[in-house]
């Protein structure tokens, strides 16, 4: 160490260099670091989510989610499967064990469904394969609002085609999903009793409008030296005219146009999600980042694209930021920065005191710096990002940072005397020895973090990489950059004088000596002290991070239209708005089967909806204030269950925290036993309505049980008549009208007055084989009965 110091002392302008060189490195990484809440990681889960649309949820346990759990079982490295059987949708979460590539993992469960999918019915959608990564919680929730005498549809259309568009070309957007808002089609509502006395049945109607408006290719003909492509055009020039189409002959009916059984009209399809905010309705857009992408330069990207957005389609809608995770952030880092910044203020004042020179405190206090941005440039080099581990690491380290330079200082300060280079060097390789040691000591604490397994290696490796080198490059400062400057320092700073404090340790140290009963005693009596207020601090896994936001959760119960779920937001949202200290609402509710991260989530269903109260932070609003507030105007008036709590954040998301909530699964190979044992645990503790059974009811269901006997009298059978059915009650998009670019869906159905009850579902009208009408009452029974 000697020979290294005198090497320092001899190039000082060299030295100066390699230090400056280390402090641009650090400085540039710290630009171009990127900023996350967490450390990059490779969550060890792979989510499947298939759709199939009707199906009732104890089906689609049966016919789909049975079948791919025992397909996925042979996955290679897997711990656990877990799967959630819903209406229309199955989703099941695979977890594999940590270290395993998630990329080859996630290609092998691909095969294997590609496989699987040949056994399923022929109505189930493809499987989607889901990685499941933090990061890809939404960053932004934009809002798309109409502007006033705007079409409402039209926005629809923007958002999901252009504005979409344009986002996603964004650096940094790795998807985007549209939600809300309704958008526009054709509806030709078939009057039941019409068609019925015409001798036609509804397919044949739907048959005939998705035939007679549609193009059809017909070759080519060679005139000369051109060659013209040709093709029968049916499409109507307005969608009025779909009125005029003409059925099929059918018997003595004559000739039967749709307008003699049905109406055509243009409206709004029925809502499926919808967004409601002080704005008033909107559309939501839920940005998500590229895998390891900086949320805050991803919100930073988009919200520099948004002025260019909203100046081109003013005349039309605007678009808002209503969340953004980023501003968490870059809250918790710029309060740790803050922290840092007030420890290294902190050292200074009292380096000041103790070393009573302030040039000594100075050169002392250069020692956190410089290390921290070497520090800075070895995480580059490692590409570990600025998150809350690697901050906290070098939090942590800011008070260890100085204690090498310090005492190696008061040595110089002591022992060496002029500008001699030996005495310096000699000095300084005096204590060198010696902090390298406990600087050591200090690093073997740490460095175990970096090999702990599983999810807790994942998270503290970042604080261990970021102590072991903010250690490693103290030591470095302080047997180079310190000597380096103590050389350079007036002779008149040189005496070796005590600090002010110094005397009063003397005497306390000389008191505990003399009296080493009373020094024990007094050292009990202030641990026994601090054990007791142990108890009355609270114990948090995390304390929340946001205390200006509160998530209000309801869920409704199973088979509430989405229609009611817009009247209850409309209600909410103008009672919160009134209420002092509420700066902002955001409500959102129902699904749309069609998204895959609303497929994944096993607690989104479409009877829920999700309310976001900004509050003032001054305000005096947590979630216990909240509760009183709505117990009773929501629970009492909807009859809806309420959660509320604040906003988790993403380190609780990851490790599956529930903020003091436990799930508890009851198994069963009957789903309906299965309830029954839940429903009874409940009511042995007492009924607390603080516990909450998912699923929390029995969806309400219609069976129709055919009539053998009658299908084969009249000569049908039972598909053919499920598929009439289906498109008498939820209609058949049979067709598309372009109007302006846009193609509107044409859907056929019954009018709604023939579709609102039990009487009209069971008049609907059936042609057997000999085209004579049968109501679907004489063919079927309607019994009542709970999923």
């Amino acid at each position: 160490m000697n020979r290294f110091v005198l090497t320092v002392l001899s190039r000082p302008v060299a030295t100066f260099i390699a230090f400056l060189a280390l402090a641009g490195a650090g400085i540039l990484a710290a630009f171009r670091t990127p900023l996350d809440f967490l450390p990059r990681m490779e969550v060890p889960q792979i989510t499947v989510a298939t759709s199939f649309p009707g199906l009732p949820a104890a089906d689609i346990r049966e016919l789909v989610s049975i079948p791919l759990e025992d397909a996925l079982s042979g996955l290679g490295g897997l711990k656990r499967i877990r799967s959630y059987s819903r209406d229309g949708s199955s989703l099941i979460q695979l977890t594999l064990d940590w270290g395993s590539p998630m990329a080859v993992a996630a290609l092998r469960a691909r095969e294997i469904i590609d496989v699987a999918y040949l056994s399923l019915p022929s109505q189930a959608e493809k499987p989607l394969v889901l990685p499941v990564d933090p990061g890809e919680e939404p960053v932004l929730l934009l809002g798309v609002f109409t502007r006033e005498g705007r079409d409402p549809s039209l926005v629809r259309e923007l958002a999901d085609r252009e504005i979409r568009s344009a986002l996603q070309q964004v650096k940094g957007v790795g998807s985007l999903q549209v939600s809300g808002g309704r958008r526009e089609l054709i509806e030709i509502k078939v009057d039941q009793s019409c068609l019925g006395r015409t001798g036609q049945s509804l397919s044949d109607l739907a048959d005939a409008v998705g035939a007679m408006n549609a193009e059809y290719p017909s070759g080519s003909l060679d005139d000369g030296d051109t060659r013209y492509i040709i093709k029968t055009d049916g499409r109507r020039e307005s969608w009025e005219e779909l009125a005029d189409i003409v059925l099929p002959p059918n018997g003595e009916s004559g000739t039967v146009r749709i307008r003699d059984v049905a109406t055509v009209e243009k409206e709004p399809e029925e809502r499926r999600a919808f967004l409601l905010s002080t704005e008033g309705e909107g559309i939501a857009l839920s940005v998500r980042r590229n895998r390891g992408f900086s949320p805050v330069s991803l919100s930073k990207n988009i919200r520099s694209r948004l002025p260019a957005l909203n100046a081109a389609y003013h005349q039309d809608l605007e678009i808002r930021v209503l969340y953004d995770a980023s501003v968490e952030i870059s809250t918790t880092v710029r309060r740790m920065l803050y922290s840092g910044l007030l420890g290294a203020a902190a050292a200074f004042f009292i380096l000041w005191l103790f070393l009573k020179r302030l040039v000594y405190a100075g050169i002392t206090l250069t020692a956190i710096p410089l290390s921290i941005l070497g520090t800075m440039a070895a995480l580059r080099l490692m590409d570990i990002t600025l998150n809350i581990m690697s901050l906290g690491g070098l939090t942590l380290g800011i008070g260890m940072l100085v204690d090498n330079s310090v005492v190696v200082l008061e040595n110089l300060v002591r022992k060496a005397s002029g500008r001699d280079k030996h005495a310096i060097s000699a000095a300084t390789s005096e204590i060198t020895d010696s902090t390298l040691g406990s600087t050591l000591t200090s690093v073997v604490v740490f460095l175990p973090l970096l090999f702990l397994p599983g999810l807790l290696g994942e998270l503290f490796s970042d604080m261990a990489w970021a102590i072991v080198f903010s250690l490693a490059f103290s030591l470095l400062v302080s047997a180079a950059w310190i000597p380096l400057l103590f050389s350079f320092t007036p002779r008149d700073c040189r005496p070796a004088t005590a600090g002010v404090a110094a005397p009063y340790l003397r005497r306390m140290l000389r008191w505990v000596l003399r009296r080493p009963a009373a020094g024990f005693c007094a050292a009990a009596a202030l641990l026994a002290a601090a054990l007791a207020l142990v108890p009355g601090f609270g114990f948090h896994w995390l304390e929340p991070t946001r205390q200006s936001r509160i998530d209000v959760i309801l869920n409704f119960p199973s088979g509430t239209r989405v229609e009611h779920l817009f009247d209850t937001a409309e209600d909410l949202l103008g009672f919160l708005e009134s209420r002092p200290g509420i700066l902002f609402v955001t409500v959102t509710g129902g699904g749309d089967t069609s998204d895959p991260y609303f497929l994944a989530d096993p607690e989104r269903r479409t009877e829920r909806m999700d309310v976001m109260v900004f509050t003032d932070s001054e305000s005096k609003w947590t979630p216990a204030t909240m509760e009183n507030l709505l117990e009773n105007r929501i629970s009492e008036r909807y009859g809806v269950s309420l959660d509320i709590r604040y906003p988790p954040d993403l380190l609780s998301r990851v490790m599956s925290l529930n903020e003091g909530r436990s799930r508890l699964v009851v198994p069963s190979d009957e789903p309906a036993l299965a309830v029954l044992t839940a429903r009874g645990l409940i009511e042995h503790v007492g009924g607390d309505s603080d516990i909450h059974l998912i699923p929390d009811s029995r969806k309400p269901q219609l069976q129709l049980i055919p009539d053998r006997q009658a299908l084969s009298r009249y000569g049908l059978t039972l598909s053919p008549l499920s598929s009439l059915v289906g498109t008498a009650m939820n209609g058949r998009v049979v067709s598309a009208f372009e109007e302006s670019g846009r193609r509107i869906p044409i859907r056929v159905r019954m009018r709604e007055e023939d579709r609102r009850n039990r009487s009209a579902l069971m008049g609907i009208t059936v042609l057997n084989t000999d085209g004579g009408p049968v109501a679907l009452g004489e063919l079927t029974q309607l019994v009542e009965r709970e999923d």
